[in-house]
C-alpha cells in the first residue's frame, strides 16, 4: 500500500521524528554561499556544474576572484552564471550522520568527518601488466607511509570491481591493503599462469551477482566485499571488448557511489592503459570505441554530474627504449622496414606507448584532472595529485541552448584578470535532462535489478527504512511476513509540473529478501504522485509500505528506491529480524 499520510504503528512515529529532524539539519560544506538559491526541478532544464582551478604564474591558488571577473562560454556563446562559490578543501568539514533509533536504517554517506578532499584510488589490474602493478604498489606504499591523515578509499579492478578499503585516513589500514593484496592468475581463463589463486567467492561481479552481505553493524550498513586477497594480471589475456565493458561498468558504479558526496572528487586511476575514452573527438575512432559510443557518453555524463576529476597514473614509468626510436614521428610509427622484426616490434611498442599517454592525457583533460606517465617517482606524483585542486571555484549555469541532441558542447572559461592559469573540463554532452522518463519498463527493471545485486549501495536517493513483523487486521502478527517501510527525503526527489500547477513525481520501490546470497522473495511498488501546490510546500517526507514474504528465519533485505524523473537510485540493506523486530 502506498501512503502519503500518517500510519498508526509503534515505530513509525519515531522514524518520522528522527527523519524529519535529520532532514531539517542537512549537512553542508564550508564554502561561500551561492548568491542565488537552488532552483526546483523544471522540465527541459539542466544545470551544468563546472569546477575551475585557478592558479597564478607560480602555481599558487588564487582565492580572491569575484563573480563578475569570470565568464562561462558554451560553443563560443556567453552563459548566465547560476551559482558561484569558492571551495577550500583544506578546511576540515564536519558532517554529522543522522542518529537513528534501533531498527531504523539510513543509506546516507558513511563519512562523518572529512578533511575536505574525497579521493578514490583505483588499482587497475585489468589493464595493467603484473610487473607494473608491483612497482606501482611499492611507490604507493611509500606515499601512504610518508603522508598520514590523507583520507581515501581503495578499489581494485579485475574482471570485477572490488572495494579493498572503505574511506579511512589510517595509514596502517591503507598500507595493509596495498601491501597484502597479491597478484593472481586470470580467472576468466582456466589454467592461467601466475602466483596465487583467486576464487569466485572472493570477488564481486559488478551488476551480476550479490556479494556476501549477511553481517551487519550499526556503523556500516553498506557491507562491501572485502574478502579479496588478490588482484589479477589480466593485461593481454582478456578480449578488448570485455575490458571495455568491465571498465565502463566499474566507472559507472564508482560515479554513482560518489555522486551524493558534495563537491569535487578525485579518482586516482593506477593503470597501464585506458581501453575507453570520454573525449568527444575520439569517440567514433576504432571499431571497439564506436560500438560503445553511447555507453561512453553515459559514463561521461555520470562522471561530470558527480564532479569527479580523473587522475590517470601509469605505473610503468620511463621505459628503457633506445633514444633514437623515440625520435620516430607518431604518424610514421608504423612504417618500419619489412623483414626487420626487432625494429618493427620497437616501433609498434613506441606507438602503443604514445597512444596510451595520449589517451590518459585526453581523459584527464576531459574531466579537469591531470595525467602522469613516464615518471618513475610515483610517490612524488601522488603527492602532487593529492595537493592539486584543493582550492577551486564551483560554478554552474543553465544552458541557453535547450536542444538536447546528445552532442558534445565545448566549454570555455575566461577571466578578466591577466596572468592566471585555469583548468576545468572542456566539454559536456547535451543529453536530454528528462531522458530517464523515457526509458522502457525493461530498462528500468534492469537498473533496479543491478542496484539489487550491486556490491556498492547506490546513494542517489537518500531514505530511511525499517522492517517489522506484518500486522493482521485483528492486531496480531503474520508469522512469515514482514512489513517494510520507506521514508524518502523529498529534497532528493525530482518533482516537476507546469507553472502554477501541481507537482508530480514518480517513484519505484523494490524489496529483495536474501538468505545468504540467494534471493528468496521480492516485492515491487510504484508511486505516481500529483500534489497540489499547498500540499507540496508543506511536505516533509514521502512514505511507502510493502509486505513481503520471509520464508526463512534470518534474512537480509535490500531496499531500492528509483526516482523515475531523474533516474537516480538509492539502496539500503536492512537485517531481519533486527533489534526491534525481534522483540
Amino acid at each position: 500500500m502506498i501512503v502519503f499520510r500518517s500510519v498508526n504503528a509503534r515505530i513509525l512515529a519515531s522514524l518520522f521524528f528522527i527523519a524529519c529532524a535529520a532532514l531539517a539539519q542537512s549537512p553542508t560544506r564550508p564554502q561561500s554561499t551561492p548568491s542565488e538559491p537552488v532552483t526546483t526541478f523544471k522540465a527541459n532544464t539542466r544545470n551544468v556544474l563546472l569546477d575551475v582551478i585557478v592558479a597564478d604564474k607560480q602555481g599558487k591558488p588564487v582565492t580572491d576572484l569575484k563573480r563578475e571577473e569570470i565568464t562561462i562560454y558554451e560553443q563560443g556563446k556567453p552563459q548566465k552564471m547560476a551559482s558561484f562559490a569558492l571551495v577550500d578543501d583544506r578546511v576540515e568539514a564536519k558532517r554529522q550522520r543522522p542518529t537513528v533509533l534501533p531498527g531504523v536504517y539510513y543509506n546516507g554517506p558513511e563519512i562523518e568527518s572529512v578533511n575536505g578532499q574525497i579521493t578514490v584510488l583505483l588499482l587497475d589490474a585489468l589493464n595493467t601488466k603484473w610487473a607494473d602493478q608491483v612497482f606501482g604498489r611499492q611507490e604507493m606504499l611509500k606515499y601512504v607511509k610518508a603522508h598520514s591523515g590523507q583520507r581515501m578509499a581503495i578499489f581494485g579492478l579485475t574482471d570485477s570491481l572490488l572495494l579493498l578499503q572503505n574511506f579511512t585516513d589510517d595509514p596502517n589500514s591503507l598500507s595493509r591493503v596495498i601491501h597484502d593484496k597479491g597478484i593472481s592468475a586470470d580467472p576468466l581463463h582456466s589454467g592461467g599462469a601466475g602466483p596465487g589463486n583467486f576464487s569466485r567467492a572472493d570477488r564481486v561481479d559488478v551488476g551480476a551477482a550479490a556479494a556476501e552481505r549477511d553481517k551487519f553493524s550499526s556503523s556500516d550498513q553498506t557491507h562491501f566485499s572485502k574478502t579479496s586477497d588478490h588482484l589479477l594480471d589480466l593485461e593481454g589475456t582478456v578480449d578488448q571488448n570485455i575490458k571495455i565493458q568491465k571498465t565502463l561498468e566499474a566507472l559507472r558504479v564508482i560515479a554513482k557511489y560518489l555522486a551524493p558526496f558534495p563537491g569535487r572528487k578525485k579518482l586516482v586511476w593506477m593503470t597501464g592503459s585506458l581501453p575507453i575514452t570520454i573525449d568527444a573527438e575520439e569517440i567514433g575512432e576504432g571499431a571497439s570505441i564506436i560500438l560503445y559510443a553511447d555507453e561512453m557518453k553515459d559514463v561521461a555524463v555520470l562522471i561530470a554530474d558527480a564532479q569527479i576529476a580523473v587522475y590517470p597514473i601509469d605505473p610503468k614509468g620511463m621505459e628503457a627504449i633506445p633514444l633514437e626510436f623515440y625520435l620516430i614521428p607518431f604518424e610514421n610509427a608504423g612504417m618500419a622496414p619489412k623483414g626487420n622484426t626487432m625494429l618493427s616490434g620497437l616501433v609498434a611498442r613506441i606507438k602503443a606507448i604514445q597512444s596510451s599517454r595520449h589517451a590518459m592525457e585526453r581523459f584527464a583533460e576531459a574531466t579537469g584532472g591531470l595525467a602522469s606517465s613516464s615518471n618513475n617517482d610515483i610517490e612524488k606524483v601522488m603527492e602532487n595529485t593529492m595537493n592539486d585542486g584543493s582550492t577551486y571555484y564551483a560554478l554552474s549555469y543553465s544552458p541557453q541552448d535547450k536542444r538536447w541532441n546528445g552532442r558534445a558542447r565545448k566549454l570555455e572559461v575566461k577571466i578578466s584578470r591577466a596572468g592566471l592559469q585555469l583548468r576545468y573540463r572542456r566539454e559536456y554532452y547535451a543529453l536530454d535532462p528528462l531522458r530517464a522518463t523515457k526509458l522502457s519498463a525493461k530498462k528500468i527493471a534492469e537498473e533496479m535489478q543491478s542496484a539489487l545485486v550491486s556490491p556498492l549501495l547506490a546513494r542517489g536517493v537518500s531514505f530511511y527504512g525499517s522492517a517489522l513483523p506484518a500486522e493482521t487486521i485483528a492486531g496480531g502478527t503474520k508469522p512469515h511476513q514482514a512489513e517494510v517501510r520507506f521514508l524518502v527525503d523529498p529534497k532528493n526527489i525530482a518533482f516537476g509540473g507546469d507553472e502554477g500547477a501541481g507537482q508530480k513525481c514518480s517513484l519505484n520501490f523494490l524489496v529483495g529478501v536474501y538468505s545468504g546470497e540467494k534471493l528468496v522473495a521480492s516485492v515491487e511498488k510504484k508511486l505516481e504522485g500529483d500534489l497540489k501546490s499547498e500540499t507540496f510546500s508543506k511536505m516533509t517526507a514521502v512514505m511507502m509500505r510493502a509486505q513481503v514474504d520471509v520464508p526463512v528465519e534470518k534474512v537480509r533485505m535490500r531496499l531500492i528506491v528509483r526516482d523515475n524523473r531523474s533516474g537516480k537510485i538509492g539502496a539500503l540493506d536492512v537485517p531481519y529480524p533486527n533489534e526491534i523486530a525481534a522483540k
